[in-house]
C-alpha cells in the first residue's frame, strides 16, 4: 500500500514539516476510525429502529396493524429522518465572511 502514492518520495522529510503525516495508511488516523465507527453505529441504530417500529405497530395493544400495513408507516419514519437532516443543515449558522471550514 505504501507505493501507491507516487508523490510521497521522501516521507521522512514530509513528516518533519507536516504534522498531519502520522500513519502509513488512512486507517492510522483516529478521526477516520472514530468517524467510521460512529457512522456504523448510527446506521445500525436507524435500521434497528425501523425494524422495531414494524413490531411495535403490529402489537395488538398499540395499533394492531398487520405487518404489511405497519411496514408502510415506517416510510414516514424514514422520510421524517431525511427531512430532519435537511432542516438541520438549513438551521446551522453560516461561516462568517470569507471563512471556510478547515480542510486537511
Amino acid at each position: 500500500m505504501r507505493n501507491i502514492c507516487p508523490f510521497r518520495e521522501d516521507e521522512d522529510a514530509e513528516s518533519a514539516t507536516n504534522p498531519m503525516v502520522e500513519a502509513d495508511s488512512a486507517w492510522g488516523y483516529s478521526h477516520l476510525v472514530l468517524g467510521a465507527l460512529g457512522l456504523f453505529v448510527y446506521v445500525g441504530a436507524e435500521v434497528s429502529i425501523g425494524s422495531f417500529l414494524v413490531n411495535f405497530f403490529s402489537h395488538q395493544d398499540i395499533a394492531g396493524l398487520g405487518e404489511a400495513q405497519a411496514a408502510k408507516y415506517v416510510s414516514f419514519y424514514s422520510g421524517g429522518a431525511m427531512v430532519g437532516r435537511f432542516m438541520s443543515d438549513l438551521g446551522r449558522a453560516p461561516y462568517p465572511g470569507n471563512a471556510r471550514p478547515r480542510t486537511i
